[in-house]
């Protein structure tokens, strides 16, 4: 999936969206690596934000990353990971509202355009785990076309999208 045919959502979409996942049941404890980073301040920044969520971590450095998943990692930008992250943030939930079906881990670990060269696509992973069920993520953004910002951009309304489908407040993305 290209990363445009994931993106389109104008400020007020955005925040109509986020109002609705700050209304639904479900808390999450989202962890993003490599991008997807706008979707902390969309989430945390729409009134609500207590309501869904429990804990963000952004664990940058291959050290923190390693310290979340409790392992090094081969590859950090890869399916593997994302649902290994996924799985610790899940657990993470578990621990920080026990007794609580309505819990879910998000992660996001992306490859977006940098300053130095870098083999390999500029594309995201997100995996969203709940106690019922896993939806996986993945797109590849046009290398050298968007600024990194638009690339986050993207990243993170793919995020939201993602959420939005996990809690059942969005049906089509």
């Amino acid at each position: 999936m290209k990363g445009k045919e994931f993106s389109g959502l104008s400020a007020t979409g955005r925040e109509n969206l986020v109002s609705n996942l700050h209304t639904a049941s479900m808390k999450i404890v989202l962890a993003v690596t490599g991008g997807g980073v706008a979707c902390i301040s969309d989430l945390l920044t729409t009134p609500g934000a207590s309501q869904t969520v429990l804990e963000v971590v952004v664990p940058y450095s291959s050290s923190s990353l390693e310290e979340l998943l409790g392992k090094s990692s081969n590859q950090s930008v890869s399916l593997e990971t994302a649902r290994e992250m996924a799985s610790a943030c899940l657990h993470r939930a578990r621990i920080l509202d026990p007794g609580n079906i309505q819990v879910a881990g998000v992660a996001c670990t992306a490859a977006l355009t940098t300053n130095r060269s870098r083999r390999g696509d500029n594309q995201a992973w997100v995996v969203i785990s709940t106690n019922g069920a896993n939806y996986e993520f993945h797109l590849k953004l046009d290398k050298d076309v968007d600024k990194r910002v638009d690339e986050d951009r993207i990243v993170s309304d793919m995020l939201l999208k993602g959420i939005g489908i996990a809690m059942g407040v969005l049906l089509n993305p």
